[in-house]
């Protein structure tokens, strides 16, 4: 006597409140029902934490090309200035061997920043990291910068983002045609190599060679340098 039944739409609606994880509070209820208890949302945290990594990836991978065309810029106005005053001598060489190790640190700093965007995206888009915890915290996503061998698998990977990171780590090989490694390192290796090919391979030896150095040159000098 006295008690009444209750109706299934409103138990159903009065569960689904308890059990609800709210976006902005992260309340939890407990396992065997009981009081609700507030606690913090760890999915949240894996996002925003795989959020930032991604965004800052993709920032350094966006923000690097402005840096080296300035790097880039700045040298050549450099060289420009050193004509203007400086005609020889010197002074002229002090000042270009300056120029040479400027862009020599842009050309790090640069590869840097390219490597660290590919490690952060690869972190937040993956899902295993090189230290504890995984990418879902900060500390997992630091192992993953620090153990570079404890790459993700790429199968778990979107076909398109896995195709866009390994589009992007290719490039890298383009730093070599960038100055100043190819003019001190690159061009002189790659000649010296057309010229083994040239004098020790018969018939075709010095015209595939010399190909190969105008298709370099030609690289170097007209499509590479406008991509920055």
């Amino acid at each position: 006597p006295g008690e009444r039944g209750v109706e299934c739409i409103v138990e159903e609606e009065r569960l689904r409140r308890l059990s609800y994880v709210g976006r902005r509070t992260g309340r939890r209820t407990c396992p065997g029902g009981g009081t609700p208890v507030v606690e913090r949302n760890s999915k949240n945290v894996s996002a925003t934490t795989r959020l930032a990594a991604l965004t800052a990836g993709e920032l350094l991978h966006v923000y690097r090309p402005l840096y080296w065309t300035t790097a880039e810029r700045n040298h050549a106005a450099h060289d420009l200035d050193a004509l203007r005053h400086g005609g020889g001598g010197l002074a002229a060489s002090t000042g270009a061997r300056s120029g040479r190790m400027e862009l020599l640190k842009s050309w790090i700093v640069s590869l840097a920043m390219d490597v660290l965007s590919h490690r952060l995206t690869l972190a937040a888009a993956g899902g295993c990291g090189g230290g504890g915890g995984g990418v879902d915290t900060p500390s997992g996503i630091i192992g993953m910068l620090k153990h570079p061998n404890n790459d993700v698998n790429t199968a778990r990977l979107p076909p398109a983002t896995a195709e866009e990171l390994k589009r992007r780590k290719m490039r890298w090989m383009l730093y070599l045609l960038r100055c100043p490694v190819w003019d001190v390192m690159t061009r002189p290796v790659a000649g010296g190599l057309a010229d083994v090919v040239g004098r020790f391979v018969p018939l075709l030896g010095r015209p595939v060679a010399n190909y190969v150095m105008d298709l370099l040159v030609y690289w170097q000098r007209h499509h590479f340098m406008l991509e920055g």
